[in-house]
């Protein structure tokens, strides 16, 4: 397991856990929306990365071909 510090300068604590939140993330030319996680120090809540959430894509994806084997 990875452990750092936060990088917020007024906190940094030992972080050996993230906060998940979802947020949306967004084109600002094209409008398409995808489904997002950021990951947060459990205890100031500084945002230290973003990105997709891997599970919604997983369930996008399964739904996606379940429509296409049915047909609609």
């Amino acid at each position: 397991m990875h452990t750092g510090k936060c990088p917020n300068p007024s906190c940094q604590k030992m972080i050996s856990h993230i906060s998940l939140q979802p947020i949306d993330i967004r084109m600002d030319f094209g409008g398409t929306a995808w489904k997002g996680v950021s990951m947060q120090c459990p205890y100031c809540r500084t945002i230290i990365s973003v990105g997709i959430d891997p599970i919604a894509v997983k369930t996008d994806t399964v739904n996606e071909i379940l429509k296409a084997l049915r047909g609609r």
